[in-house]
């Protein structure tokens, strides 16, 4: 698996506290739930030491057909508001999207 900055891009704090908060979701966040960035090469390392992460592509379906990180499923931007129970809360979560 090859992750490149080119390839990768990890938008979480803007990305994910705009959703949150603006659906009315701020709740989430302060329950011990933490939003920060992460660089797609410690990303890689820390997948590549066997660290248990769920990947999240927001991209679209058809981005994501063509190409993704190994192991990351597909939830588009649109639908990540509505699937917020889908996600489990005891796992470390990284969203990403290029």
């Amino acid at each position: 698996m090859s992750i490149t900055t080119k390839t990768l891009c990890i938008t979480l704090v803007m990305l994910l506290a705009g959703i949150f908060f603006l659906s009315g979701c701020a709740g989430f966040l302060t329950a011990q739930r933490y939003i920060h960035r992460i660089a797609p090469e410690d990303l890689k390392g820390r997948l590549d030491n066997g660290e248990a992460i769920l990947i999240v592509d927001v991209r679209s379906v058809n981005a994501f057909k063509t190409q993704h990180i190994a192991g990351a499923i597909s939830v588009p931007l649109k639908e990540v508001e509505s699937r917020l129970d889908e996600f489990p809360l005891e796992q470390e979560i990284v969203f990403y999207c290029t």
